[in-house]
């Protein structure tokens, strides 16, 4: 999925779930549900294909309840997310870090 598939995405399901969330406006919303894909997908390891993002667009797909959930956690405490440190490639979340592709993995 290609940045601008997972936002026209983000705000599609902003839409379909304003009434979820009356205390943000659109904009928003889109931001919150596109970091919900996106780390949802990165804590998964399973990333949306382009054929899977280019299908949720053209048919506006009701949004998933793994997004819904994802979106609900960080709003919990959103002051703990979950960061991708860069220098490592990792992602980390707590006292956990979770290697995220087979390039990370130690080399004798």
């Amino acid at each position: 999925m290609t940045y601008m598939q997972c936002r026209r995405i983000s705000h599609i399901y902003a839409t379909q779930n304003a009434d979820l969330y009356p205390e943000y406006g659109h904009k928003k919303l889109a931001q919150l549900f596109h970091g919900s894909i996106y780390y949802y997908h990165e804590k998964s390891g399973v990333k949306l294909s382009k054929a899977e993002a280019s299908d949720i667009i053209k048919n506006e797909t009701p949004c998933k309840q793994i997004y819904i959930d994802e979106l609900n956690i960080y709003m919990k405490n959103p002051n703990k997310t979950n960061k991708i440190n860069k220098s490592t490639n990792t992602i980390k979340s707590g006292n956990k870090s979770k290697i995220t592709g087979i390039e990370d993995l130690p080399r004798e």
